[in-house]
């Protein structure tokens, strides 16, 4: 019994760790936010040892999985993809 219980707990935690997405927590800018800048910092965390890509582009995290990017905006609504 204790074994099974052993691999069941082990597969979800394998799930977790290699096929889910890791949790990512976005400090700013909030959802529909608006501005008139050309530029924008996007701030955030995420999991160690996850990788965080912004528009397709790799970016650099601290040690303790905060990241922050500067993007430039075009004129209208752009669409931010993490």
């Amino acid at each position: 019994m204790k074994l099974q219980f052993f691999l069941l707990f082990y597969f979800v935690w394998l799930v977790d760790q290699t096929v889910l997405p890791p949790k990512i927590t976005i400090f700013s800018p909030n959802d529909n936010f608006e501005t008139y800048d050309k530029v924008i910092q996007i701030k955030g965390k995420v999991k160690n040892g996850a990788t965080v890509k912004i528009n397709n582009q790799p970016v650099s995290k601290f040690e303790n999985g905060v990241f922050k990017n500067t993007i430039n905006l075009l004129p209208g609504i752009n669409e931010i993809k993490i």
